[in-house]
Order: structure tokens, then sequence, then C-alpha cells
């Protein structure tokens, strides 16, 4: 009939299908992309089947932003080790200061993980934000715990008046931050929703991680030099 010239051309080579998606998720519809098409090669294995339309787009932008916010945050991560190699003049301390910086990623995942949240664009754009903010904590400790143990020549007296110097900075900036994130709690949009929470979550564990882990790693490894005292 009639109808059949809005999905036919008029030489019958064409076929236009259109579907009406309510809702979806990204990775869901990148899975169900293959699977039409794998379906479409073995029906039709002399045809061509190309899948348009403001879903397929939206499904190939959110891969390709994960995936390049993924690399980005790898390879901030070897760029901060090599730094703080090169500024502290030790392989240890380049190590020692991924360690708490990676702690609340993991705990991020973790998170995401158990509650069954999808990484997408939304959700992976946390993770270098929080490795940027983390690593300014654990330069700030321990740039301070090296200057004290340059006058003190001893890594108790050095850990113990960095806490008492920059121990309340450090937990101000991150209640002030955490609060600040936080207030995406009143959003109606889930996906703002998730990012204002984990990254309030993230925030917290990094200052755990600075506060627990980086003090025991300094002092188990000593990277500035002997301990004299």
């Amino acid at each position: 009939g009639g109808q059949t010239s809005r999905w036919v051309d008029e030489e019958f080579r064409t076929l236009r299908m259109a579907i009406d998606v309510a809702s979806y998720d990204a990775n869901e519809l990148a899975e169900n992309m293959k699977t039409i098409e794998q379906t479409c090669a073995e029906l039709f294995p002399q045809a061509d089947c190309h899948l348009i339309g403001a879903a397929v787009q939206f499904a190939e932008l959110n891969n390709k932003i994960v995936f390049g916010e993924l690399y980005s945050f790898l390879t901030s991560l070897a760029a901060i080790a090599i730094l703080m190699m090169l500024v502290f003049g030790s392989v240890r301390m380049g190590l020692i200061g991924l360690i708490p910086n990676i702690f609340p990623v993991i705990v991020i995942g973790a998170i995401m993980g158990y509650l069954g949240i999808s990484l997408d664009m939304m959700t992976m754009a946390i993770m270098p934000m929080i490795l940027g903010i983390a690593v300014d904590d654990t330069i700030h400790f321990t740039n301070h715990t090296k200057y004290l143990f340059d006058k003190e020549q001893s890594y108790d007296r050095a850990i113990f008046e960095t806490f008492y110097s920059i121990g309340k900075t450090l937990a101000m900036t991150t209640i002030i931050l955490s609060a600040t994130f936080l207030v995406y709690l009143t959003c109606k949009i889930d996906a703002i929703l998730r990012l204002g929470v984990l990254a309030a979550v993230g925030l917290v564990s990094a200052l755990a991680a600075d506060y627990l882990m980086t003090p025991i790693l300094i002092y188990m490894t000593k990277p500035f030099s002997a301990n004299k005292r």
C-alpha cells in the first residue's frame, strides 16, 4: 500500500526502521546495537546495516568519553608519580604518593559496584576530579613532613607536628568541598545526584587515606633520609 513509501524507497533497495525507546542505559544500548548488527548480518547477508539516531549517538559518545577519561586518569596517575619522584628525589616517595590517591577511587568503585551504579560519563568524571583534589592534600602533608624532618631529623616529631599544624586545615577544606557537592542532593536528576554523593564520599575517603595511610607509609619506608634520632 501507500504506507510502504514511508519505509521503503521506490526501488525497494533501502528499508528504514524507526524504534522509539522510552529510557535506556548507555552500556545496555551498546550491547543491543551489537546484537542488532549481528542479527541483520544473519538475516540479510548481502545487505548493509547502519544504525543512526539520538540514542545511538549517545551510546557512542558515552563510550568515547568514558574511555577517554579512564585514559586521562591513568596518565595523570603516572605523571603524579613521576613528578613526586623528581620533586622529593626518591622513588619510594613517588610510590607512596600513589597509594593514598588510589584509595578513594577504589572506595568509589566499590560503592558503585555494590549499589549497581553504572559507569557513565557522569560517574567516570568523578575519578579524575577526586584524584586532583586528593593529590593536593597528599603533597601538602608530605612536603610539610619533609620540611619538619629536615629541621628535627626525627620522623616521629615530624609526623606529629605535621598533624598539629595542617591536620585541621586538611579537614576543613574537605568538609567545605564535601558540603558543596552534597548540595546536589536537592537535584531531581539522578545522574547529578549520584555525582554529588560519590564525590563527597571520595573526598572523605581521600582525607582518611591522608590521615592514616600516608604517615604510616612515610614512617615505615623512611623515604627522606636515615633517622638520626
